[in-house]
């Protein structure tokens, strides 16, 4: 898709209301303009025959006019404004649902090979910058042609030569002065855009590492860093600015070229009798106002050019293609229970190869425990799972090929517990209802019971209507986790996946939460990842994996009476 199909296509916005906002845009922006013309042009006329000493009646005509277009043209500007500045809205509007619906099935297998300051700054600063494309790039041309139409046929009026050279200084002082600003500013702009792109990826990855820079007293080699390329960005401004400023300069010696030479050939038309003496003064006026349509052009190209790299960013991240994608013909039902099953499965990521003709069996209502080294394709299996990773092979859930089943469906089936719970910026219910929004306060409570909450929600300042996340009450980590656990009770699925729920846990913490989770497993089938091997006795089975392969497998008991390598391990992390 173009960049232009783009930003006319998601126009209409949420009420498809966007293109009719455009053409109210372009038509009240070209009324405002005509006025001020109108204005200037009638009150010269009022002017230079006032002059004359005419009756009274002779000028009514034309003080109503100067009045209404007085009046219309501040109205009108006013119209213009507000819906021009309400398509830009419903513009964004559209271009930020687009977006995320480009992203979504990139997420994590795609996005997470680009870092969080240039997504943030695509998603907020690429996008704020394309308002200026429906602002600045759309009306003002359209206006412009408007206008210099209805212009020329007034000028017609008067003579050729009058329309002949409003045209001429139209097409200099709105097509090849522009043109040549922006031949002088395109290199600077496209330096200007990637510096600007670069510096605000390091603003926010730097506040994301600002622990790091500090401990390591990086503070002044990062600031100099930051320093060296705001100078660059100013360097390239400078030379945007100077072309602005002459193609500024050239504009108004068009502007006032075409005023003197309007007045000349009207004082010769006037000694050749073609028409009143007070035309001079409203042909040069009306000349000299015209440029108004104009003079937004200088700028247009720039904004033109600005939001064209804006929107290729947007696009070569949008052009990615997912890692999965739904069969047309995906299935949505299940078989008998019958567990996992991974069947000659392979896979890579990123030419490196994780699982090679990998196989393995899980009963229904079966808890396996894996653990091995870090490293070896342990996490992979749940996005595999997840379907955020295709495979090569079978992976079949309930008699069922993974791949045939639709994503949400297949997600829907499964809940994930991990070291990493993010909180939301929400109320304690909405970070708990994210599991299952339509759950009944009953269904919450019970959630809430479970993972053992009662006590810190009694303890904040407005209970479960406490905000949480970004400046508001921070969780420990223990509380933070049992957060997590009440979205998984809540979403009750029926495959549970454990993902070092443990990790960075203090001992209390530790043990409370992980004999929460042992009840939490009864009658569902549980995968259990991490590197706490205390408490494994009470699974059904234990995997011991390294490099994406089953080194040995077996009971708690039956690996502990050998020389294994998970008593070994075992050994190695002091829980012997």
């Amino acid at each position: 898709m173009k960049a232009k199909n783009l930003l006319f296509s998601v126009l209409s916005g949420p009420q498809g209301q966007g293109k009719l906002s455009f053409i109210g845009s372009l038509f009240f922006a070209f009324f405002t303009i005509f006025c001020n013309v109108a204005l200037l042009t009638s009150s010269a006329w009022l002017i230079a025959k006032a002059g004359l000493h005419p009756a009274l009646v002779a000028l009514s005509l034309a003080i109503v006019g100067v009045r209404f277009f007085g009046i219309s043209r501040a109205v009108s500007r006013y119209i213009e404004r507000y819906i021009s500045h309400y398509m830009a809205f419903q513009g964004l509007y559209g271009l930020r649902v687009w977006f995320y619906k480009q992203i979504e099935p990139l997420a994590p297998a795609v996005l997470q090979h680009y870092g969080s300051g240039d997504l943030l700054n695509r998603i907020i600063s690429d996008i704020e910058t394309l308002q200026f494309y429906y602002l600045r790039v759309l009306i003002p041309p359209g206006a412009a042609i408007m206008l210099t139409v209805v212009a020329i046929v007034f000028l017609m009026q008067f003579g050729i030569n009058f329309a002949v050279l409003l045209l001429i200084a139209a097409i200099v002082a709105g097509a090849l002065i522009p043109l040549m600003v922006l031949r002088h500013n395109r290199q600077a702009v496209d330096s200007a855009l990637f510096i600007r792109s670069h510096i605000k990826t390091a603003l926010v990855e730097t506040v994301d590492g600002v622990m790091d820079i500090l401990t390591y007293g990086k503070e002044r080699y990062i600031i100099n860093a930051i320093d060296e390329q705001f100078g660059k960005l100013e360097q390239k401004q400078i030379h945007i600015h100077k072309g602005n400023a002459r193609g500024d300069a050239m504009f108004l010696l068009v502007v006032q070229l075409t005023m003197v030479l309007g007045a000349i050939l009207a004082i010769l038309d006037v000694r050749s009798h073609y028409f009143e003496g007070i035309y001079i003064a409203v042909l040069a006026i009306g000349l000299q106002s015209y440029f108004e349509a104009l003079q937004p052009m200088i700028t247009m190209f720039y904004h033109k050019r600005e939001s064209e790299k804006a929107t290729e960013r947007l696009l070569a991240l949008a052009k990615q293609e997912p890692q999965v994608i739904d069969d047309l013909n995906s299935r949505i039902e299940l078989g008998v229970p019958s567990g996992l099953r991974f069947t000659h499965t392979s896979f890579s990521y990123n030419n490196t190869v994780v699982y090679n003709d990998f196989n393995l069996s899980i009963a229904n209502q079966e808890k396996v425990a894996i653990v091995g080294p870090s490293g070896a394709g342990k996490t992979t299996l749940f996005m595999i799972l997840e379907r955020f990773y295709d495979y090569k092979g079978s992976v079949q859930y309930n008699g069922r090929e993974i791949k045939t089943l639709p994503q949400e469906m297949m997600r829907s089936l499964c809940t994930t517990l991990s070291q990493d719970t993010y909180i939301f910026h929400a109320t304690v219910e909405e970070n708990i209802r994210l599991a299952k929004p339509t759950a009944t306060m009953e269904e919450l409570e019970a959630a809430i019971n479970f993972a053992g909450l009662s006590e810190l929600i009694a303890s904040l300042p407005q209970g479960l209507e406490t905000m949480l996340g970004a400046g508001e009450i921070k969780l420990s980590g223990g509380q933070r986790q049992r957060i997590a656990l009440a979205r998984v009770y809540l979403r009750d699925a029926e495959l549970l996946l454990l993902d070092e729920p443990l990790e960075g846990l203090d001992q209390v913490s530790r043990q409370n939460l992980q004999e929460a989770l042992y009840r939490l497993m009864e009658g569902r089938t549980v995968i259990y990842i991490t590197h706490h091997l205390h408490g494994l006795e009470k699974m059904d089975r234990i995997l011991f994996m390294e490099k994406g392969v089953i080194q040995e497998e077996g009971t708690y008991d039956q690996l502990m009476k050998v020389n294994s390598r998970f008593k070994r391990y075992k050994q190695l992390s002091m829980e012997i």
